[in-house]
């Protein structure tokens, strides 16, 4: 028992790392769109800046993907107020990137 409950609170802080990453360009005010950041602080050509641009949003594509296959392996172990629980804590935590980047 004890070590489901383990499990599921690592996915779950994995899970809750991996939400993070907002889907629209502003980043929380650090410098403006992560592509525009890069491009900047890299010195990027306009080539590189598209190829960066295309693996930023293939990324985030992976990402939303497992959290939704997440959310539903989730919702065949939790009960439907500990799944709205789950879904309230991640409404509650503050966009940034995930946390040790």
């Amino acid at each position: 028992m004890k070590l489901r409950m383990f499990a599921l609170a690592a996915l779950a802080g994995g899970s809750l790392a991996l939400a993070d990453t907002p889907a629209g360009p502003p980043h929380g005010g650090h410098g403006g769109p992560p592509i525009e950041r890069l491009a900047s602080e890299l010195g990027l050509d306009d080539n590189q800046k598209a190829q960066v641009q295309q693996i930023i949003e293939a990324q985030r594509a992976k990402r939303e993907a497992l959290e939704t296959e997440f959310r539903q392996q989730l919702s065949t172990v939790l009960t439907a107020d500990q799944l709205k629980k789950f879904d309230d804590m991640r409404q509650r935590r503050p966009p940034g990137p995930p946390r040790g980047e």
